[in-house]
């Protein structure tokens, strides 16, 4: 299974009226019909027609995580919000503590504009940043989604340090 096929199922896809069109439904009604791209049955939900937005998260660490989900998420007709800086592993522009807040802060205002929340947990992996926007997408009634097997979420530390997240 694709990394797009694992996190774009056919519920994200349908639920959004411009990722399929449903047969049998008119757009935003809360009726039901079925998903043209996938046949299977598929509800409308009453939400004015946009493209789908899903916010990124995961550590920094994983930046071809990040570019590959993101290419994807696009060429699926999706608005794909990620984050603003990467963990800079030659350490010559590290970010102070107040530019971590401010990007920390700025990451839990892009979970406020998305429809759901894709979590790049390569490995396994789940830092302290990424655990505090799950649990804060999960109170914002967010649907969170994983790369990998949620089975499998902070099973496997790739690291002792937290830090670059």
């Amino acid at each position: 299974m694709s990394q797009a096929e694992h996190w774009l199922d056919h519920e994200l896809l349908s639920d959004c009226c411009q990722a399929a069109p449903i047969e049998g439904a008119t757009s935003g009604d809360g009726s039901s019909g079925t998903c043209s791209k996938c046949g299977e049955h598929a509800t409308f939900k009453e939400t004015p027609c946009r493209p789908y937005i899903i916010c990124l998260c995961g550590s920094t660490r994983f930046r071809e995580a990040f570019e590959d989900a993101a290419r994807q998420g696009v060429l699926d007709g999706h608005i794909i919000l990620s984050v603003g800086t990467f963990r800079d592993e030659a350490g010559e522009h590290p970010l102070t503590q107040d530019e971590k807040d401010l990007a920390d802060e700025l990451h839990l205002r892009k979970i406020d504009l998305a429809d759901a929340v894709h979590v790049l947990n390569v490995g396994g992996y789940i830092g302290a940043s990424t655990t505090r926007e799950i649990a804060y997408a999960t109170k914002t009634k967010k649907r969170v989604t994983y790369l990998e097997a949620e089975d499998q979420v902070g099973l496997i530390p790739l690291g002792a340090d937290k830090e670059g997240e």
